[in-house]
């Protein structure tokens, strides 16, 4: 995918009106979160992926996603391995059922052309729309930024016929970030806050993460913000000198990250980081609130702010939790 910021894109493929558009299927986690906040009738959502499981009655739906092999097993290491190894031969990671979607026939099918390691890829989705017997309207969401992923949760809204509430939910978010950046702008210090979101091998975090870490009060020393997350070794990881460390393995929650993390402490250079010696290493939920570009990132935001500048033993365990290893 090219550098820079990437905007939600609407496949034209025929058919009817997006503003009579009522049914709908989510091919990844955060459209799934998105389209839920916007509708009142759970019955329009028909379908959704394996990993869809915010609110609690999405996992009830249908499942139309799923990953080309169990990977909970496998240390990270192995799942890293496995993906480069499915790139590499111009697999897909996911799987799309498309008879099931056949079935369903959705008004609108929302996916994404981000990233093919954590949803399903759009040559993928296309192959899938190319056997149906009815085409749907396709959203294919881009956002690798902030302001990207309101964009998606408008441009969601119109494409299902939800534009006004999609409307008031960003006024609401806007108001949330701007609170958080009100409170930021007066903090003394910006501590250097380093996120890794895959820990075997090392992978920062990207896109929208380095806005988020800023926003909250700290500096992001190593993301590139609208980019790409990426691979870094241990020796450019010390280099960086983080004050703080945000264990956020995608797709992981708060003990699956404490418990990914347990052979961090036998690395060399691991003890002497600046934040490990402050106590300063925090766990998070990065299932719910960094890795989805939906509307929890606010919440994630939130949940840096009170890490880098109030008093993270009053933290939600649930959100985050320090790590002592």
């Amino acid at each position: 995918m090219p550098d820079g910021i990437m905007r939600p894109v609407l496949l034209d493929l025929g058919g009817f009106a997006l503003s009579n558009a009522r049914t709908v299927v989510t091919l990844l986690p955060s459209a799934t979160e998105i389209v839920a906040g916007m509708i009142s009738d759970p019955a329009r959502l028909l379908g959704v992926t394996h990993e869809c499981d915010y609110p609690a009655w999405v996992q009830e739906k249908k499942v139309l996603i799923r990953p080309f092999a169990p990977l909970a097993a496998h240390s990270q290491a192995e799942i890293d391995e496995l993906v480069k190894q499915r790139a590499a031969s111009g697999e897909s990671t996911y799987e799309v059922d498309a008879q099931l979607l056949d079935e369903l026939s959705p008004d609108v099918v929302v996916t994404q052309g981000l990233c093919d390691v954590c949803a399903a890829s759009e040559s993928e989705v296309g192959r899938a729309i190319a056997t149906l017997s009815r085409t749907p309207k396709v959203v294919s969401l881009k956002a690798t930024t902030i302001e990207g992923i309101l964009e998606d949760l408008v441009t969601v809204g119109q494409a299902v016929g939800e534009a006004s509430a999609a409307k008031d939910w960003v006024e609401q978010l806007g108001g949330r970030i701007e609170a958080v950046r009100t409170r930021a702008a007066s903090v003394k210090t910006r501590p250097r806050a380093a996120m890794l979101e895959w820990f075997d091998p090392f992978y920062v975090g990207g896109h929208w993460v380095p806005e988020m870490i800023e926003a909250a009060g700290g500096t992001d020393p190593l993301g590139r913000a609208g980019k790409h997350s990426f691979e870094i070794g241990m020796d450019a990881f010390r280099a960086a000198e983080p004050e703080i460390i945000l264990l956020a393995g995608c797709g992981y929650d708060v003990e699956e990250n404490l418990h990914h993390a347990e052979s961090l402490p036998t690395l060399e250079g691991w003890a002497d980081l600046p934040a490990v010696r402050a106590g300063r290493v925090y766990a998070v939920d990065a299932n719910s609130l960094t890795c989805r570009p939906g509307p929890r990132i606010v919440d994630g935001m939130e949940l840096f702010y009170e890490l880098f500048h109030g008093d993270p033993a009053q933290v939600d365990g649930l959100k985050a939790r320090p790590f002592s290893g």
